[in-house]
């Protein structure tokens, strides 16, 4: 979800080092909003909701942010601004694959009966020295 972000703010020309502000509720597609800012290369500026409005339009352009990332119901009472908005609502259906689990089952790793043998004289030799 996060690189999807990610390419949408690129999408919306946010260049390295610009701010997004980010206004939305305590949630994993915030989480996943942050991660994106940042991998896009921009910085996030937190807008707290439950600022009055005219916190908000001071941050949004003190922090000059170009980009705002919220949630559809916090997206109507942000204060009208020049920062175009993007919604994470959207964003909630896509599923990232994860690459380099093919069977879901964890990878082993081989050891030799030698190894284990050497493992454990190398316990004994720490334990028996004073």
């Amino acid at each position: 979800m996060s690189n999807h972000i990610a390419l949408a703010l690129q999408e919306k020309q946010v260049l390295t080092g610009q701010r997004v502000g980010v206004c939305a509720d305590r949630s994993i597609e915030t989480i996943a909003a942050i991660l994106g800012i940042l991998k896009a290369g921009a910085a996030y500026v937190p807008l707290d909701p439950a600022y009055p409005v005219e916190r908000l339009q001071y941050m949004i352009e003190d922090s000059q942010a170009s980009v705002i990332v919220a949630h559809r119901h916090l997206a109507d009472s942000l204060p009208s601004a020049e920062s175009s908005i993007l919604l994470l609502d959207g964003f909630r259906t896509t599923v990232e694959p994860i690459s380099g689990l093919d069977s879901g089952w964890p990878e082993s790793v081989g050891l030799c009966h030698v190894h284990l043998g050497l493992n454990r004289q190398a316990q004994r030799h720490r334990c028996s020295a004073p």
